[in-house]
Order: C-alpha cells, then structure tokens, then sequence
C-alpha cells in the first residue's frame, strides 16, 4: 500500500547514512520524510548531519519546525521533507 510517513535515520554510524536513507526513500515513496537520528548540539558522539540528508535528497529550502500536525486531508500529493528541531 502507500506509505504516507516515514520517519528515518539519517546519520549513519549505527544506522544507514544520508545516502543509504535517500535510496529508501525513493523506494517507499512516501508522502512526508521525516528525518531523524542525526547529529545535534546535545551528542557526545560524532553522526552525520541533517544538512547531509537535505543535500542527498535534493531540500536545500527545507527549515526546522518545532511541531507537525498531520491529518489525511492535510496530506501533500508530493513528498515532503519536514525537519524537526526542539
């Protein structure tokens, strides 16, 4: 079926890395992409960048947002990269 969120890892290391996470992507096909797993201010250990994945998958304008409310109705018909920050 379709997929409409997926929320994947990003920063490599323990998990896939940027580029890895953009053939996932393209594979699935989902609605929204939220990435997640990648290096912040607050990590003692080195992860790759949500910069990298925003490079890979080609979403140079995307911002960070505090919040996300979703509902089916507010679905896009084309992918979209929502990047969460505290």
């Amino acid at each position: 079926g379709e997929l409409d969120i997926l929320m994947i890892p990003v920063g490599g290391v323990y998990t896939i890395d940027a580029r890895e996470a953009v053939q996932v992507v393209s594979q699935l096909e989902p609605k929204i992409v939220i990435p997640m797993h990648y290096q912040t201010e607050d990590l003692s250990f080195e992860l790759g960048t949500v910069d990298e994945f925003l490079e890979e998958i080609g979403e140079k304008e995307t911002r960070p947002v505090k919040s996300l409310k979703i509902t089916k109705a507010t679905l896009p018909e084309e992918r979209q990269v929502v990047w969460l920050k505290k």
